[in-house]
């Protein structure tokens, strides 16, 4: 897969030198040896050292995530950050936070993995790392993008690239050109959909810009993978200014140069990319016949994504062929592909949830023996039972029918079963839990004016802002008609508050007229913060009152609880 040999096996291997190669490795772009590397140096490493240890997991994180695998990379990383805070040692931390964001990323957790960016930014700054600060903004420019705010996302990226410039190397100006361009290449077909073709130029004509730089910067480091990856950047810009026969010729150097070098899986993008050039050109029975030369390949790569773009691609063409049979069964695949691909993606995000907190009970075990050896063994026993009572209650609740129809989040019985348990956790733990319910203003209004399917229409839109203002650890719920509720569990009243604020003013932004004309939606927001003992139903009867004052002071506002508890 790459241009140069690993080097040879060192016998016998000691730890530290197994750590060296695992950077070079990393270096050389070799993810798998570098993996291969830190792994057998974690083994070797004796339980007190804790740099080593942790310099070791966040290595093995970060080559997980070049290799796609997003789970182990979340554990090994959020291992790694453990002990870099025990260590004080806050460049580790913003090193392992950049990397748990990418992870994080990937696995569809976008919400996390901003958190993730801000706190590596904020380490960064506290160890005066300026080039581990030009990483961090590059993780929350590229969570950004993910969470739809293109506008705030490009700003963290130009400043990632401002001071990568200067205090950084060749790797973060070539990270910060190549996301830049990506962005505005985002941006120009945002604005081309919108009818906005100066706009839509402008970002085009930046976009290529950067995109050519990040290649002639590629070029200057000698690294292969780099020129690859702005290759096909650069591409991406020049399909969009039309210019198809630049790009044909860039793919050919591109297919060329991965094929010379090993790079099959980028090789194969190449050749996949030129057949969609093809049909760009209306050149559609030659780009199905490239298309099928290649299935093959496609199905042996094992590439999720590139499957479900290949039978897309597949399905276009036939369709331009009016052979309509095949493009169904294309598009049939694809949209099986589509819906295989999203319940992996929830599937693994619910695992990664779940271990982090078992993660979380795992180090309160080991700070608890440190103390008292003999109390720490009742108590794991304690916490074991405790665990597989919440698997086992975990289970029953994914079996049951919790699941609102329509907007696709848990519903009420969903929250009866969850919120004492989030409740009797935070009480546990001595930590605070907000909890709000919303209601949408005059949706009776709503129904009688637009219908009852543009009513539908607005709060399964509503659920989708939810999910996209909340955390992945936050509950959100459909408890009644239009009303929802979510529970942040660790959030204080301010930071809950703040939450709300942001959900509603996302709301009233929210482009309503594309989905009915002349249609306009706002919420009410009531926020209450758990009191020590107190039930469910209780906070439920305080957030809901401050709600009601919500709707009677005017509506399209957030309420505050007026009874703060003690500390």
């Amino acid at each position: 897969m790459n241009d140069r040999q690993p080097p040879p096996p060192v016998a016998p291997a000691s730890a530290a030198l197994l750590l060296d190669r695992a950077a070079e490795a990393i270096a050389r772009g070799d993810h798998r040896q570098s993996l291969a590397d830190s792994a057998q140096a974690l083994t070797a490493l004796a339980p007190e050292d804790a740099p080593g240890r942790a310099a070791a997991l966040r290595m093995m994180a970060l080559n997980r995530t070049r290799l796609g695998e997003n789970e182990p990379a979340v554990s090994a990383a959020t291992q790694a950050l453990a002990l870099y805070h025990e260590l004080e040692d806050r460049a580790g931390q913003s090193d392992t936070l950049s990397t748990l964001s990418i992870a994080y990323h990937q696995l569809g957790l976008y919400r996390d993995a901003l958190d993730a960016g801000v706190q590596a930014q904020a380490a960064a700054r506290e160890a005066g790392d300026l080039r581990l600060e030009c990483w961090a903004l590059l993780r929350i420019g590229m969570a950004y993008e993910r969470l739809d705010d293109p506008a705030l996302s490009a700003a963290h990226l130009r400043e990632s690239l401002a001071l990568a410039r200067v205090h950084g190397g060749d790797e973060e100006v070539f990270a910060a050109q190549v996301n830049l361009s990506a962005n505005l290449l985002g941006q120009a077909d945002h604005h081309r959909d919108a009818g906005h073709d100066a706009a839509a130029a402008a970002a085009l004509d930046a976009g290529r810009e950067f995109a050519t730089q990040a290649l002639a910067r590629a070029r200057e480091s000698g690294n292969v993978h780099r020129q690859l990856v702005a290759m096909l950047n650069l591409v991406g810009a020049l399909r969009g200014s039309r210019d198809t026969a630049a790009a044909s010729a860039l793919l050919d150097d591109c297919q060329r140069l991965a094929r010379q070098h090993g790079f099959r899986p980028i090789e194969l993008i190449a050749a996949f990319e030129l057949a969609r050039l093809a049909q760009r050109r209306g050149q559609h029975k030659p780009a199905l016949d490239r298309l099928a030369e290649l299935q093959p390949q496609v199905l042996a790569a094992g590439d999720a994504e590139l499957r479900r773009e290949f039978e897309y691609a597949m399905y276009l063409a036939n369709k331009h062929l009016r052979r309509y049979h095949r493009a169904l069964l294309h598009l049939e695949r694809h949209a099986k592909l589509d819906r295989e691909q999203l319940v992996q993606r929830a599937e693994a995000q619910a695992r990664v949830l779940l271990e982090r907190i078992e993660f979380e009970q795992t180090k309160r075990e080991l700070d608890q023996a440190r103390t008292d050896m003999q109390a720490e063994r009742a108590r794991s026993t304690e916490l074991e039972a405790a665990q597989q009572r919440l698997q086992a209650e975990a289970e029953a609740m994914a079996r049951a029918a919790g699941e609102d129809a329509l907007t696709r989040l848990p519903n009420r019985r969903a929250v009866e079963e969850t919120l004492p348990q989030l409740l009797s956790a935070s009480e546990d733990a001595g930590t605070p839990l907000s909890l709000a319910m919303l209601d949408v203003d005059h949706f009776k209004r709503v129904n009688d004016q637009h219908g009852h399917g543009i009513g539908d229409a607005v709060l399964a839109a509503l659920g989708d802002l939810l999910r996209v203002q909340t955390r992945a650890s936050d509950l959100v719920a459909r408890v009644g008609g239009e009303e929802f509720l979510f529970v942040l569990p660790g959030a204080t009243l301010a930071q809950a508050a703040a939450t709300c604020e942001r959900l509603r003013l996302a709301v009233a932004g929210y482009a309503w007229p594309t989905v009915a004309p002349g249609l306009a939606v706002t919420i009410s927001v009531g926020l209450a913060i758990r009191r020590p003992g107190e039930s469910a139903p209780e906070l439920m009867k305080r957030a809901d009152e401050a709600l009601y004052r919500a709707k009677h002071g005017g509506r399209n506002r957030v309420a505050v609880d007026e009874v703060v508890p003690a500390p």
